[in-house]
């Protein structure tokens, strides 16, 4: 495991295997290995990357008392960035599908397939703030 600073913000980023980049969000209280049982079988074929979203795991834990899944979004992308990924495919369960989901709507162009799993559209105030 890495802790990789994006910036504003240092996450813990695990990656292995080789190939076109795969991308896992875990829900919003589990951590990186969340997908490992995937990870094991996709790390075959691609470069796969998994992560403690901001106060998650060993993620940094910013002083604020509300933050959006358009934050972790930007986080993501921050990590990208810094990792120099260009397009990737992308898997978000829970709360990393509504993250997902504000990466495909912001930023479709750097994503191949998703795979949204156990999340929600629409959220009300309440639930976009975490």
């Amino acid at each position: 495991m890495a802790r990789v600073n994006v910036g504003h913000i240092t996450l813990n980023v695990e990656e292995t295997g080789d190939g076109p980049v795969f991308l896992f969000i875990p829900g919003l209280v589990r951590l990186l290995n969340a997908w490992q049982y995937q990870i094991d079988e996709f790390s075959k074929r691609y470069r796969c990357i998994s992560l403690d979203h901001r106060v998650a795991g060993d993620s940094d834990r910013p002083a604020l008392d509300q933050y959006s899944t358009e934050d972790i979004a930007g986080d993501v992308i921050a990590l990208r960035d810094k990792l120099s990924i260009g397009k990737a495919h992308a898997a978000g369960t829970s709360t990393g599908g509504a993250i997902l989901q504000n990466l495909a709507i912001d930023h479709g162009d750097r994503l191949g397939c998703c795979v949204f799993s156990n999340t929600w559209t629409k959220a009300d105030e309440y639930i976009r703030r975490v």
